[in-house]
């Protein structure tokens, strides 16, 4: 991964540092994880632990790793490195309920269709993303 070759990554800038975005993180796991397994996946946890920070023109090589249970890493270094991987990020996928209204109805928390990729607010306050 490389802001030479991915340009916009350098729109990114936090506390003067480009970074690789959130969102990123995201859709890398969703990525790989259908790919791995070929179905769809849910996200049920992400948690960033260290920022991708990209130093000038130094390229990163970004590992992705799926356990079968579901959980997950997202580790980079320098390319080309033998530098011990970096641990940006920990998280857990999880397959959708088959039958989405049951499962939201079982776990009381009502349920309505959207767009995909929209918020759906529920009564409870919690986010749900619909898939």
């Amino acid at each position: 991964m490389d802001v030479d070759r991915v340009p916009y990554l350098a729109d990114h800038v936090v506390g003067g540092a480009v970074m690789f975005p959130a969102a990123g993180f995201i859709e890398i796991a969703l990525a790989a994880a259908g790919q791995s397994e070929g179905t769809s996946h849910e996200i049920e946890s992400l948690e960033i632990r260290a920022p991708l920070v990209f130093e000038g023109t130094a390229s990163k090589t970004v590992r992705f790793t799926l356990s079968d249970d579901g959980s997950f890493t997202i580790r980079s270094r320098p390319r080309l490195s033998d530098q011990t991987w970096m641990l940006n990020v920990l998280g857990r996928l999880r397959s959708p309920p088959r039958d989405r209204f049951h499962h939201a109805w079982t776990c009381g928390v009502p349920w309505a269709p959207a767009p995909t990729g929209f918020p759906v607010k529920n009564t409870t306050g919690a986010r749900r993303w619909s898939a």
